[in-house]
């Protein structure tokens, strides 16, 4: 009987999988990242992600211009074959290469160049760098016979990437850039694999455009459908999974033109995040629920896991009741061709809290409201409801309470900036993209 029971799940969740890749429900993630540039200072930087159009116009927008080369912040490029930079001066209205004198009308950056960007300035400069998230199997930087800068190409840093092969001695970091100086006589090729999932469409609804300040990042959105939601997953110590992480910025926006603006009013101290835009007018699979959010905030559409809500879980998986003599499941008859049980086997849960949305009456069993479900609104609404092995998730906001876990053997989680009553802020690691000691590089005037 158990083997008859897991036939049965896993046909339910080929299903649900093959319906996801035969509709597009969601765009390929696209994100941003900030890089903190000293006074009269520079930093070596490379760009994760395919920028879009215009993408170093926006880089050029947020550094200082002036008719002087000497007081204009720039951006230099490293041309090996020539062994020299390529300096290009921001003039205001376009960029202009310093040596010939021409302005530069268009070009883009690509995630396997580093590149410098010079702040002349007295005061400290952030820069943002965006585009979309690089979903290649693999990408290969060919480091060639001389003096390299380069980057690494993917959104995500997990495990050792082969480019610490010839970068010795330094972390490798998302938006930093390296030198790598090749002596032999021979081009070396440095072949990444990408470390995170591909799951996502290749049509509509789409982000054409990204622009970043300090207060909040806009998005441009080729819409598709007639509601959509957006999720955004923020960058912490180079990770990024593009199969759980997300967390709820909007719910059922209507779509009401061809190509929407949205802007996130939330970005102020982040480092970097990634958002998706997905359809929630899609449920294929007739559950209630948005198929986009099964898959990315649930996790049915990834099949059968242990870190799957309680609830949720019994009911797909049938996992509800064990006999103990035989160690199978007892069934009771079927429902929808699934089978049920008699009692129920408690699995460990994930209780979510949001100072945004949440509302402490909500079970707190996912991160967006659906129905009665929803996250809870204080902590002390979860800890009361969790057991031993339990996890709590606490998103972003300032919760003033005064807690007690003394006996709970739960595990915790912050995502985003969380305040608690004793004063102190609990914050993500936070990339720094700072100035390298290149090896042997040419010297940059300050």
């Amino acid at each position: 009987m158990l083997r008859v029971a897991i036939r049965v799940v896993s046909l339910i969740c080929l299903m649900s999988i093959s319906a996801f890749s035969q509709t597009n429900f969601s765009s390929r993630p696209v994100g941003f990242i900030k890089l903190n540039v000293p006074a009269n200072g520079y930093v070596l930087a490379s760009v994760p992600f395919y920028m879009f159009e215009n993408g170093t116009d926006e880089i050029r927008a947020s550094l200082v211009s002036s008719s002087n080369p000497e007081f204009a912040d720039c951006l230099m490029l490293w041309d090996n074959s020539a062994a020299k930079y390529v300096t290009l001066i921001n003039s205001g209205t376009n960029w202009v290469n310093q040596d010939a004198g021409e302005p530069i009308t268009s070009f883009t950056l690509l995630p396997t160049e580093g590149f410098i960007i010079q702040n002349k300035q007295k005061k400290d400069k952030e820069i943002y760098l965006s585009g979309e998230v690089v979903f290649e199997e693999e990408v290969t930087t060919v480091i060639q016979p001389s003096l390299n800068l380069i980057g690494y190409p993917y959104s995500a840093i997990l495990g050792k990437p082969a480019i610490t092969a010839f970068v010795i001695n330094e972390k490798i970091e998302l938006g930093k850039g390296y030198w790598v100086n090749n002596n032999q006589t021979n081009a070396h090729e440095v072949t990444e694999n990408r470390p995170y999932e591909d799951l996502f469409g290749s049509g509509l609804p789409a982000v054409s455009g990204l622009k970043v300040n300090n207060n909040a990042a806009d998005l441009t959105i080729q819409t598709a459908g007639a509601k959509l939601d957006i999720y955004c997953q923020d960058v912490t110590s180079n990770e990024f999974n593009s199969a759980s992480g997300w967390q709820v910025l909007a719910q059922d926006l209507q779509v009401t033109s061809s190509e929407m603006r949205w802007k996130d009013n939330t970005v102020k101290d982040i480092s970097g995040r990634y958002y998706l835009i997905c359809r929630s007018d899609i449920d294929l699979d007739n559950s209630g629920i948005p198929d986009s959010r099964e898959l990315f905030l649930s996790g049915v559409g990834r099949g059968i896991n242990s870190i799957r809500n309680g609830e949720t879980m019994a009911d797909l998986a049938v996992f509800e009741g064990m006999n103990d003599s035989t160690n199978s499941l007892i069934t009771k008859g079927s429902t929808n061709g699934v089978a049920k049980t008699d009692k129920k086997l408690r699995l460990n849960k994930v209780f979510y809290v949001s100072k945004g949305i949440g509302r402490d009456t909500l079970s707190g069993l996912t991160a967006v409201v659906l129905g009665k479900d929803g996250p809870k609104n204080t902590i002390k609404a979860a800890l009361d409801e969790a057991i031993d092995r339990d996890a709590i998730q606490i998103h972003s906001g300032h919760y003033g309470e005064n807690l007690n876990i003394a006996g709970k053997n739960v595990t915790v989680t912050i995502v985003g900036t969380v305040d608690l009553t004793s004063g102190v802020s609990v914050m993500p690691a936070l990339p720094q993209v700072l100035p390298s000691n290149p090896t042997n590089p040419p010297a940059i005037s300050q």
